[in-house]
């Protein structure tokens, strides 16, 4: 399992760079120019900021988001995954997601999402697995702004909802992930996000998925419901 995952980040990585230079092949270079003037022009001085109007609502050009990733559940929790540790839960998560923005700042953006994942099972180590839908409907909030925007345009997501799958996913249920879980938990995302300044819409994105029991609100803290699925995709505004 762990070859499919290392196999799916090369995979993520050649379908980006292509989609990044089939576009460059058909425009100009007048027009290239102009795209990297615009993006340059984009990036904000924090220094010159009006902190009066760190809140003020502005417009979304592209305000639609796309997102299809893939990824493999690990046993471990977020902290560790955070800190570099992985050992495979042997399933593979394939998703897509839409999003829409429901508020901009100049610096961020609430996005309101729906997130549609199939989990796969490894039949070796689950033997009587079947494919476990799951839909996760939640809010995104996402930090747009880092000063190397200019070299490589960055974003920082988090999101909470609620996670309904069609039943409990096989690492939850069989203890590799957890004591104890269920099909409806609490879900939240953690992403990273990377785009060429010209070319800002299409990113590449690293994401962890998230289900829990959140601190005993769909299960006790004891039982250590959950899981987290480490992955790769690309997004795409519009």
């Amino acid at each position: 399992m762990r070859v499919f995952l290392q196999r799916t980040i090369f995979l993520y990585l050649i379908i980006y760079c292509l989609l990044l230079i089939a576009p460059n092949c058909f425009v100009s270079a007048n027009e290239k120019d102009d795209a990297n003037s615009s993006s340059a022009a984009s990036s904000i001085s924090w220094a010159n900021v009006d902190w009066k109007n760190l809140w003020n609502s502005v417009p979304d050009e592209r305000p639609w988001s796309v997102l299809f990733y893939s990824g493999e559940t690990a046993i471990q929790s977020v902290n560790h995954l955070l800190s570099g540790q992985y050992n495979s839960a042997h399933e593979v998560v394939y998703s897509g997601e839409l999003a829409y923005t429901i508020y901009k700042t100049f610096w961020s953006k609430l996005q309101l999402a729906g997130n549609i994942a199939l989990r796969d099972a490894d039949k070796e180590h689950y033997p009587s697995t079947h494919l476990v839908t799951e839909f996760d409907p939640y809010l995104m909030f996402r930090f747009t702004e880092f000063p190397w925007n200019n070299y490589i345009v960055t974003t920082l997501g988090i999101g909470e909802g609620i996670s309904f799958a069609s039943r409990t996913p096989y690492p939850e249920e069989t203890g590799v992930t957890s004591n104890s879980s269920q099909p409806i938990l609490d879900f939240m995302a953690f992403e990273l996000t990377f785009a060429a300044p010209s070319n800002p819409a299409l990113q590449l994105a690293l994401r962890i998925h998230h289900r829990s029991g959140a601190y005993g609100v769909f299960r006790p803290l004891s039982d250590h419901a959950g899981s987290n699925t480490i992955g790769i995709g690309i997004r795409y505004d519009f």
